[in-house]
């Protein structure tokens, strides 16, 4: 129990850092187009043709409760049982428990973050811009990258809607696609590489300074909303410090709909507020 005591709020702060991935700002600035194969049945680009059909399945969804594992490689290893609820384009929660009792919970909304660590009798309580550091990410864009679905920064509607702010096109060294928006927040890059059969593989993100983060998706499997992937892979650096953590999703177990609670945790009395810069500290000493 003391070894759990020391290692969750290090562990929270590796949680917290999945969602803030690399600060930029915020300013558009238009990319360069890529040169499209034909695809000879139809004429068409092989990129729009491959656009439309990758978008178009990816379904809109309300809320969604199911069981999740959050696994730490480095800079420590440590493992985490939790139960996630998101309410779509709303709300993230994550309820961290250990030995059947609720631990900790991570509550992420458009515009704050809330991090209760019941056993330390700590919390964080953030702003969320200053977190992203100028990233343009919205709480659609995060509910996205967690769950494996592509994404365009700041979009709230459809992908389906929005397939002409993409391009599309085969990569040259591999039978894989990339998807990348056609204008980028100034100072970044980022894109989605697919597998031939239209399953995401991994989303890389390049912001100034920030050395690039990679993330690693699985072959996704079909949900009611369309294809997830069950696990997702973070590799980046935080100053001197590797990370490398999961999050793995048990769709098996996955309830859908409108009618799953949605409550915002309480914070426990006599529990002590503390920056989020506190907890990233930590993280040289795991």
């Amino acid at each position: 129990m003391q070894w759990y005591k020391k290692s969750f709020l290090p562990a929270l702060a590796i949680i917290i850092l999945t969602f803030a991935l690399s600060g930029c700002g915020t300013k558009k600035q238009t990319g360069t187009a890529g040169q499209y194969q034909q695809t000879p049945e139809t004429g068409f680009p092989a990129s729009e043709t491959y656009c439309k059909n990758v978008l178009g399945a990816y379904n809109e969804w309300t809320r969604v409760k199911l069981p999740v594992t959050v696994n730490l490689r480095q800079p420590k290893s440590i493992s985490l049982s939790a139960t996630a609820t998101m309410e779509r384009g709303k709300s993230i929660t994550i309820s961290l428990r250990f030995l059947g009792m609720e631990v900790g919970v991570l509550y992420l909304t458009s515009d704050s973050l809330l991090a209760i660590d019941k056993f330390n009798k700590v919390y964080v309580n953030e702003p969320l811009k200053p977190l992203l550091g100028g990233f343009p990410a919205n709480i659609s864009n995060v509910q996205d990258l967690l769950l494996g679905r592509p994404f365009l920064l700041g979009n709230e509607n459809t992908l389906s809607s929005v397939i002409n702010k993409f391009e599309c096109k085969a990569n040259a060294d591999s039978d894989s696609w990339i998807l990348r928006p056609k204008s980028f927040p100034s100072g970044m890059e980022y894109e989605f590489a697919f597998h031939p059969i239209s399953t995401l593989s991994s989303l890389t993100v390049k912001a100034g300074k920030h050395g690039p983060v990679t993330v690693f998706f699985t072959q996704a499997v079909s949900t009611p909303s369309g294809p997830m992937a069950p696990s997702v892979n973070i590799e980046t650096q935080i100053g001197k410090t590797a990370i490398d953590a999961s999050i793995k999703w048990n769709f098996q177990k996955a309830r859908w709909g409108s009618d799953i609670d949605v409550k915002k945790p309480t914070i426990p009395r006599n529990a002590e507020r503390i920056p989020a810069s506190k907890l990233l500290k930590m993280l040289p000493s795991l």
